[in-house]
């Protein structure tokens, strides 16, 4: 998904004038857990 389609790019980062350095696409909510859990997201 283009990132000109997610809510936290369009009503706060682009606005802002912030591009993050990285953008790592995750497609199930398991691994977004893990990922988050083990402090690397």
């Amino acid at each position: 998904m283009p990132i000109e389609c997610l809510d936290i790019y369009k009503q706060f980062l682009l606005p802002a004038g912030i591009t993050p350095k990285k953008h790592k696409t995750i497609e199930t909510i398991d691994i977004m857990m893990q990922t988050g859990a083990s402090g690397r997201g």
